[in-house]
């Protein structure tokens, strides 16, 4: 009788995979590690806005980053005077119709301003 309930788990796709009693899986030592965008305050410094900018671009195209991804990414990252430009900036367009903006190469337009 046991064999033949056994034998039923098998057929059944519900009961083929079970992660609790399955062994681990080796990680992957090659996989990438979590993508870490470093906090951009807004200070009056072109030098250390130049710095987070390449660092911004190797970031993305290192960890291969959607494009629909990056200016989320980013922005949450904005602190002190970023953070009030930004959310002032995100209001203005949308009172003046403005589209939202969506790329890296938009934004970075925007800030270079």
């Amino acid at each position: 009788m046991r064999l033949k309930t056994n034998q039923n788990r098998l057929q059944n796709p519900l009961h083929r995979h079970n992660p609790r009693t399955e062994p681990k899986r080796a990680q992957n030592s090659l996989a990438k590690p979590k993508i870490t965008v470093p906090p951009f305050q807004g200070r009056y410094d072109p030098d250390a806005y130049c710095d987070w900018e390449n660092r911004v671009d190797l970031l993305f195209e290192y960890y291969q980053c959607p494009e629909e991804d990056q200016v989320p990414l980013l922005t949450l990252e904005f602190t002190e005077y970023a953070s009030i430009w930004w959310s002032q900036l995100v209001r203005n367009r949308r009172l003046n119709g403005e589209a939202k903006i969506t790329s890296w190469g938009e934004l970075k337009e925007v800030m270079r301003e």
